[in-house]
């Protein structure tokens, strides 16, 4: 990745994924490992912090567009996904933050959308969005880029497989089949 050319490395790289993306574990497996730092010289990227990886709890990969928000009932019954509006305000948050992150101008994160009540002029900064800290962000997973221990093969879920299980396709098929 080009941002590992600079003294940033990594830090302005986001990644996001859906629910369904997160538990199809080849897919999260390939994507830490592209958006990984660098191996082999190790110590030319010590100490940098390397990229972001999140995802939002009960969301769908429509959940990553305005699907959701233009479509609430379809997105909740028919993906399962839940607070299509708020995890698409989770998605501008952070960003918005890595970009503020990387010296470009960008507007405030209203209150509103921090989730500390009211909406007045709003905050500069958004550090939380970004934190590696668990809930720091209700139902905003941080997910680093070590490999997860191999899954057996049997239970290796392909996408199919994983977007069915994360979301309500899957318990609509079981509850047809009884």
């Amino acid at each position: 990745m080009p941002c590992y050319n600079s003294q940033e490395g990594g830090t302005n790289l986001l990644a996001i994924l859906s629910e369904a993306f997160f538990k199809w574990s080849s897919n999260l497996q390939e994507t830490k490992l592209i958006v990984s730092k660098p191996s082999g010289s190790e110590s030319s990227y010590q100490g940098q912090p390397g990229p972001h990886i999140f995802y939002p709890i009960a969301s769908a990969h429509l959940s990553q567009s305005d699907f959701g928000v233009l479509f609430p009932w379809v997105t909740t019954k028919v993906f399962g996904a839940k607070e299509p509006e708020r995890v698409l305000k989770l998605n501008v948050r952070a960003i918005l933050q890595v970009l503020r992150n990387s010296k470009i101008e960008v507007a405030n994160t209203s209150l509103g959308d921090l989730e500390l009540g009211g909406e007045a002029q709003g905050l500069l900064e958004d550090d939380k969005i970004l934190s590696r800290t668990k809930d720091s962000v209700r139902g905003w997973i941080s997910l680093g880029t070590d490999p997860e221990p191999q899954a057996d093969p049997k239970t290796n879920k392909g996408p199919g497989d994983a977007i069915m299980e994360g979301e309500v396709l899957g318990q609509m098929v079981s509850e047809s089949q009884r």
